[in-house]
C-alpha cells in the first residue's frame, strides 16, 4: 500500500478515477489507437467537468513548450481554412487534440514518483506487442512480410518500437547504476524491443533509434559508445538475410523507397516554393502532388504524405508552421538540457533520467523523422507526448523524493 501511494495514487483521492483512465489510456497506446483515443476523451471531458472541485495542483508558470506548440495549432488551423478543402482539412485537424495528454499528465499526475510507474506501464505493453511481433515473424512463411504486431501497419508499428526501445535505455542504465533487481527485466524487454524493431525491416526506425541510443549514452555512459561497431556487426552478422540487404542498400538512390522518398522532397519543395505561407493544407497532399510534378509511377497510396516531418509540414502547412514545430522541438530539447546540467553533478541522482529520456526520445522523433512523416502518426505522437509530459513532470513538480526514490 506505501508503494501505491508514493508511485500511484494521487495526493487527492478524488482525482482518482480520472488516473485510472489516463492509465488506460497510457496502456493501450501499443494496443489500439481507438481505445486509447476513447479513454483519453473521457479523462479530459472528465478533468474538464470536475475541474472546481477535484484539487489540481497548481502548474503556472506553463512549460515553455506550450507556446510554439499553440503557435503550430493556430497556424495549422489558419492553413485549413487556406486550402482547396477546408471541411476535409479541418476535420483531419482532430489529430491535435491527442496533445491534451501533455497536460491530462500534468495535472493528475502531482508527485514526479509517479511518472516511472507510467513509464512502466507504457514499456510493458509495448513489449507485448513486440512479442506480438515476433510470433508473426515466426509464423508468416513470407519472407517479405513486415511485422506490425498490434498496429495496423508496420511503419507504425516501427515508430513506436523505436520511441520505446530509446526510451528503456536511459532506464536500464540508471537501474544498472542504482543497482535495482529489476535490471535483467528490462534488459530482457530491450532484447525483444530490439529484435521486433529490426524485424520491421524499417531502416529509418533503426536510424532514428541509433541516433536516440547515443544521446543517452553521450549524456551517461560516453565510454560505451566504443563498442556500438562491435554491437552493429553482431547484430549484422545474426540477423536474417533480407535484414543485410535492406542495410546494403541503405543509401542506393535506385533502390524503390529510397527513389520514391527522394521524388517526394522534390516535390515537396515545390510545394513549399509555390505555397510557402500557408501549404495545401493538412490531408491535402495526396490530392496536390501531381500537379506538382509528383513521378506517376509512384503509387498514390504511398504519397498520402511526403515520408519526412520537416518537408510534410511546411509543404502541407507552410513555413510559419514549419517554424512552430522546429521551435518546439528545440524547446524540449533546450529545457531538459538545462535539467541535466544542473542534475549531473550528482551522480546518485535518479532524477537524471528524465532529461536524458526527453533528449534521446525527441532526437530518435527527429532523425527517424527524416524518413518517415512519424509526428503525422497519431500512435507514435501519442507515446512521444507521453513521455514528453512524464519528462517534464520533476520539473514542474521538483523537490520531492522522486529523485531518490526507489522502484
Amino acid at each position: 500500500m506505501d508503494w501505491l501511494r508514493r508511485h500511484y495514487l494521487p495526493a487527492w483521492w478524488r482525482r482518482i478515477i480520472i488516473l485510472l483512465f489516463l492509465t488506460a489510456t497510457v496502456a493501450t497506446i501499443p494496443v489500439s489507437l481507438s481505445a486509447a483515443q476513447i479513454l483519453l476523451t473521457i479523462a479530459v471531458v472528465g478533468g474538464a467537468v470536475a475541474y472546481p472541485v477535484l484539487r489540481f495542483p497548481s502548474w503556472l508558470p506553463l512549460p515553455r513548450f506550450y507556446w510554439p506548440l499553440l503557435g503550430f495549432i493556430v497556424w495549422s488551423v489558419v492553413s485549413a481554412l487556406c486550402s482547396d478543402a477546408p471541411l476535409l482539412s479541418l476535420f483531419h485537424l482532430k489529430k491535435l487534440l491527442l496533445f491534451f495528454l501533455i497536460p491530462m499528465l500534468l495535472m493528475v499526475l502531482d508527485r514526479p514518483a509517479q511518472a516511472r510507474t507510467f513509464l512502466v506501464i507504457l514499456l510493458t505493453a509495448m513489449t507485448l506487442s513486440a512479442g506480438v511481433g515476433l510470433i508473426q515473424y515466426a509464423t508468416v512463411a513470407d519472407p517479405l512480410h513486415r511485422i506490425h504486431g498490434l498496429m495496423s501497419h508496420h511503419m507504425t508499428f516501427s515508430g513506436q518500437l523505436m520511441l520505446a526501445l530509446t526510451a528503456l535505455v536511459p532506464l536500464l542504465l540508471t537501474d544498472l547504476r542504482a543497482r535495482r533487481t529489476s535490471w535483467p527485466l528490462l534488459l530482457a524487454a530491450g532484447g525483444l524491443l530490439a529484435a521486433a524493431l529490426v524485424l520491421t525491416l524499417t531502416r529509418g526506425c533503426w536510424i532514428g533509434f541509433g541516433f536516440g541510443a547515443t544521446a543517452a549514452l553521450l549524456l551517461t555512459r560516453p565510454r560505451w559508445l566504443l563498442a556500438a561497431p562491435v554491437v552493429l556487426a553482431v547484430v549484422l552478422l545474426a540477423a536474417p538475410g533480407l535484414v543485410r540487404e535492406r542495410v546494403r542498400h541503405l543509401l542506393d538512390p535506385a533502390e524503390a523507397g529510397n527513389a520514391a522518398r527522394l521524388d517526394m522532397m522534390r516535390t515537396g519543395l515545390r510545394i513549399v516554393a509555390d505555397r510557402p505561407l500557408v501549404g495545401v493544407g493538412p490531408r491535402m497532399i495526396d490530392q496536390s502532388i501531381y500537379r506538382y510534378g509528383a513521378d506517376p509511377h509512384i503509387r498514390p497510396d504511398f504519397y498520402q504524405h511526403l515520408h519526412n516531418n520537416i518537408i510534410q509540414i511546411a509543404a502541407e502547412r507552410g513555413l510559419p508552421a514549419l517554424a512552430f514545430w522546429l521551435w518546439l522541438m528545440a524547446q524540449i530539447l533546450a529545457d531538459h538540457w538545462r535539467r541535466f546540467r544542473k542534475l549531473r553533478a550528482d551522480p546518485e541522482n535518479d532524477g537524471i533520467l528524465w532529461p536524458v529520456l526527453a533528449i534521446a526520445v525527441t532526437v530518435a522523433l527527429l532523425v527517424g523523422g527524416l524518413f518517415e512523416y512519424n509526428f503525422g502518426d497519431s500512435e507514435v505522437l501519442l507515446m512521444f507526448c507521453t513521455f514528453t509530459g512524464l519528462a517534464y513532470l520533476p520539473i514542474l513538480r521538483p523537490g520531492t523524493d522522486h529523485e531518490r526514490a526507489t522502484a
